[in-house]
């Protein structure tokens, strides 16, 4: 695992593989990259059950402004710490040591719009559709914004959403990457 592009290109990461975690291969971030080329910099980003940090410390490294990590699990936590001071961005870099559900709300109350939304969940457990509820309702993601999903191919995110569509969607192997854009209007009878 390795920042691909970039201002810390060729960095290797420290990589964790627990029972709730698996590091997205290099493959996988390479076609995620290339699906959201010309969104990156410049934005803020929220990065969701983080891990150690791969996607989100990709996007610093390719241009963003700033990111936002949100992981729960103790290992996890200290190879991202590694990892983002390895990469030399402590400065852009936020690190949000809660659950997912509890972190959302906390920044819902911060009432801080992100460009590039993240969610890389434990694969099979509901937590996509589940998080992709919360953003759409809360309104989390600029307009124009992407919301990035790496899930397994048994799960089917609702593609559409009041405030979000589907956007692209690309299989590899048991991973599909979906994504979905902040529409710039939208009707209020949808879901």
């Amino acid at each position: 695992m390795r920042i691909l592009s970039g201002t810390a290109k060729g960095r290797k990461l420290t990589a964790v593989k627990t029972g709730e975690t698996r590091p997205t291969r290099d493959s996988v971030k390479e076609s995620i990259f290339g699906m959201i080329q010309g969104h990156v910099e410049g934005s803020t980003v929220l990065d969701l059950f983080a891990g150690t940090g791969n996607l989100g410390l990709e996007a610093l490294s390719q241009g963003a402004k700033k990111a936002i990590f949100v992981e729960k699990h103790r290992t996890c936590l200290r190879a991202l710490t590694r990892n983002r001071d390895l990469c030399g961005f402590q400065d852009r870099a936020e690190i949000i040591s809660l659950d997912v559900e509890v972190a959302l709300r906390a920044l819902m109350r911060r009432t801080e719009k992100v460009d590039l939304i993240f969610i890389d969940p434990p694969y099979g457990r509901g937590y996509v559709d589940k998080t992709l509820r919360f953003i759409n309702a809360h309104d989390m993601v600029k307009k124009g914004g992407m919301v990035v999903v790496e899930h397994g191919f048994a799960e089917n995110p609702s593609p559409q959403w009041k405030r979000l569509s589907l956007e692209k969607r690309k299989r590899h192997g048991d991973t599909v990457i979906t994504i979905f854009k902040r529409r710039c209007s939208y009707r209020f009878s949808e879901v």
